[in-house]
């Protein structure tokens, strides 16, 4: 919540005022009761997408939407899963709801081999002005994406996983390394988490890995600090801004809830509106929205 709060208030104060640097800023942030490291303003800086510009004042700081989409990039590591093609097109594989968000940075990568993009829940088929340019435009996206390494480990993970009933991390870390890949426990882990891979128990008690869909979508939860600018209410129900093409993933985490007060969800390109069960409850909705886009849900409150 306090993260929430304060990059809001960094917003209207960028808005309102005219501030030249990262100490006018802290000042103004310390006379509301907000104390924040130097490395601390800076990250909510670059997460809001905040440049600053020259004008005959001097310096100044100010909100730059392209900046803040761009920003977003860091995101790619954690939601792109796969990418691959065919005669026709590049097609690529995201975490649940994230495929529209992926689509309008992808978009930016080379507007003179890109005819369109697809986006659909958690995949997007990129559509070239040339099924020549296939091969560099994937090439690209690949660049522009920046893990091609821990996008092809990941595509063999997940082939190893789907084709063999693995039941430990040091078989699956040996299956990697006679496709000659060498990577740590700890990297292993994290890209299990990132899968949405986790042990499963059928009936004849022989454990093995397997993919589970809300275990990948609980995992991107991290997520959510980059993606939600902002959480207000009135008297009807809660409403959340994004950034562009964030909402439906947003909207599809926070329905992982399964909060008894809150009826249903309906998200836009960038705006998701929160309907409560009843309107006396809209400030409990609010505050556990708040709660969960700091990542300080837990289990007692999701069953609430």
């Amino acid at each position: 919540m306090d993260r929430l709060k304060r990059k809001k208030l960094i917003r209207a104060l960028i808005q309102n005022q005219q501030l030249g640097s990262q100490h006018e800023l802290m000042d103004e942030l310390k006379k509301q009761n907000i104390i924040v490291t130097q490395a601390t303003l800076s990250r909510d800086i670059n997460e809001l997408g905040i440049k600053k510009i020259k004008n005959h004042d001097g310096f100044k700081y100010v909100l730059d939407e392209e900046k803040l989409i761009i920003n977003t990039r860091v995101l790619l590591n954690y939601e792109v899963i796969e990418v691959t093609n065919n005669e026709v097109g590049i097609y690529i594989k995201t975490l649940p709801g994230r495929a529209s968000g992926v689509a309008d940075l992808v978009d930016k990568v080379s507007e003179d081999l890109i005819l369109t993009t697809i986006a659909g829940d958690n995949t997007i088929f990129i559509v070239p002005y040339s099924i020549n340019d296939i091969s560099l435009l994937k090439e690209k996206i690949e660049n522009f994406i920046d893990n091609k390494e821990q996008l092809d480990r990941k595509k063999i993970i997940k082939t190893l996983i789907k084709n063999h009933k693995i039941e430990s991390q040091q078989e699956l870390l040996h299956l990697l390394q006679l496709e000659n890949i060498k990577i740590t426990q700890a990297t292993l882990s994290r890209d299990m988490k990132e899968l949405g891979i986790k042990k499963t128990y059928p009936k004849n008690n022989d454990s093995f890995y397997d993919f589970d869909q809300k275990e990948l979508i609980l995992s991107t939860l991290a997520l959510i600090s980059y993606e939600v600018i902002d959480i207000v209410s009135n008297e009807i129900g809660v409403f959340i801004k994004t950034l562009p093409g964030r909402a439906n993933g947003v909207a599809e985490l926070i329905d992982t809830i399964n909060n008894k007060h809150i009826l249903t969800t309906i998200a836009g390109d960038n705006s998701i509106f929160v309907i409560p069960k009843s309107i006396k409850n809209i400030a409990q909705v609010k505050k556990t929205l708040e709660l969960f886009v700091d990542g300080f849900i837990n289990e007692e409150s999701r069953a609430q």
